[in-house]
């Protein structure tokens, strides 16, 4: 039985989308060229095996041809399968004035798209039953509490979401490597996915990926010419520093320097005092540029307090760390620059995405409206967020699990994964999506994008089209 490897390299990936989906189809022969995996509305309770390659479930057909359903895999019976959904508190941020506004019902949202799922068939005939934790964002404690919740008490086959804000890239190894549950979403850094057991697969972008996708970008508009950066490290991400040198060497751009933070975001007034004595060094040095590494939310608001980063060019590898900026910060990050991956946007406009998670999420809940994230701003309560995350991580999971057929199980998943299909699919909203060897981030298609603070909730606007950097 064929399982991927995945090795850790310069790529990566964000990005949206769907919701209820049936089974996946599209899949080619050797000898045919790849088609585009597409979702059709109908999931049947029994699929047929593929004649022309050696399958393990020979034995365990019926006469008709047929594999029956039953109890596989941890969270997993004849008629169902259990998942664990990690949501982000809201309530909390909010309290805490980390956010003027909230993501609204996030498991009405997730039930509305489940329920629909489960109308069309399920996944290969099983019903997907969810099972809900909320977590804080900024305490790890709080996090392997949702972990162990998910993972141990209620047994789930996988889980959806993982875990995002500071978190990102530090405590999804809790799920993937020491409860060994597969997992679809959260942010993948090298020393977690090292750690993995189950298989793990992500819309994100993987952090070693992201500095590569920035760099190539500003090299391919001449923008790293005659610049000498300095590499400035969130504490949680100092395990990739070294990946981001190495990255800046390979393409010839000058370093003056680097440094790792040594205090968290629990205690920003220290972070503060320490970023600036980090900023004096940073003018020693005679650095032209700024390339923050992780969450850049705290960087540029220590370092643009000292004024530092007047006329400074700031490079951000966090896209979706530089877009949550607000406040101050945002003032200080006008022009940073960073990678994009197809915006909320151009998201929200595709037919595709309306057909197969707005209007499902509408109809099911009452006095629901999906906002415009163009006109989203701060202090609206964010109806969009919800649905485009939960929507992309359920489509990636009942992809997999549907072509991973009747006898659901981790082998058979790693196995779906490496199949033709994925090397070119296509999800409700998102075109150009892959998985391979050394790629378990899905997206394909990136630009360059600059911040700007006055333009709506995200504030990156696309300073070039979007290029398929796996093509």
């Amino acid at each position: 039985m064929t399982r991927l490897t995945f090795h850790h390299g310069k790529g990566g990936t964000t990005a949206a989308i769907i919701a209820a989906i049936g089974l996946l189809v599209g899949a080619c022969s050797s000898d045919e060229p790849t088609e585009a995996v597409q979702v059709t509305d109908s999931a049947p309770i029994h699929t047929e095996p593929d004649s022309t390659e050696p399958s393990e479930l020979d034995s365990n057909e019926t006469p008709d041809g047929t594999v029956p359903l039953t109890a596989s895999a941890r969270g997993v019976t004849p008629t169902q399968i259990t998942v664990g959904v990690s949501l982000l508190d809201f309530d909390y941020l909010v309290s805490q004035g980390f956010y003027p506004a909230g993501w609204d019902d996030q498991i009405a949202v997730y039930e509305a798209l489940i329920d629909d799922l489960n109308e069309r068939g399920g996944i290969n005939g099983r019903t997907v039953v969810p099972v809900f934790e909320f977590y804080d964002p900024i305490q790890a404690v709080d996090a392997n509490r949702a972990c162990t919740a998910l993972t141990e008490d209620n047994e789930v086959f996988a889980v959806l979401g993982g875990f995002l804000g500071p978190l990102a890239g530090t405590e999804d190894s809790c799920i993937v490597g020491l409860n060994e549950t597969m997992l679809v979403g959260g942010e993948i850094s090298p020393e977690e996915f090292s750690a993995a057991v189950a298989p793990w697969f992500t819309f994100l972008t993987a952090t070693d990926r992201s500095t590569g996708i920035l760099l190539d970008l500003l090299v391919d508009q001449e923008l790293t010419s005659g610049q000498s950066v300095f590499v400035a490290s969130h504490l949680a991400s100092a395990g990739n520093e070294e990946a981001v040198l190495d990255a800046l060497a390979e393409r010839g751009i000058e370093v003056s320097g680097s440094a790792v933070m040594e205090t968290n975001d629990n205690d920003p007034a220290a972070q503060d005092t320490e970023l600036a004595v980090l900023a004096e060094r940073i003018r020693v040095e005679g650095a032209t540029a700024v390339l923050t590494n992780g969450n850049p939310a705290a960087i540029i608001r220590g370092l643009g307090a000292t004024g530092l980063l007047d006329g400074m060019k700031i490079w951000a590898n966090d896209s979706a760390g530089l877009a949550s900026i607000r406040d101050q910060e945002a003032a200080y990050a006008r022009g940073a620059l960073t990678w994009q991956s197809q915006s909320d946007a151009e998201t929200f406009a595709s037919e595709s995405f309306q057909t197969e998670c707005v209007r499902v999420v509408e109809s099911r809940i009452d006095g629901y409206t999906v906002a415009d994230p163009e006109t989203l701003n701060d202090t609206d309560e964010d109806t969009f967020s919800p649905v485009l995350t939960h929507c992309r991580d359920l489509a990636l999971f009942v992809a997999l699990a549907s072509a991973a057929g009747p006898d659901l199980t981790y082998d058979a998943i790693w196995d779906a994964a490496a199949s033709a299909p994925f090397d070119d699919f296509s999800l409700p909203g998102h075109d150009q999506l892959s998985i391979s060897s050394g790629k378990q981030d899905v997206t394909d298609q990136y630009r360059l994008a600059e911040f700007d603070p006055d333009v709506g909730a995200g504030g990156l606007t696309p300073k070039t089209e979007l290029v398929d950097i796996f093509d």
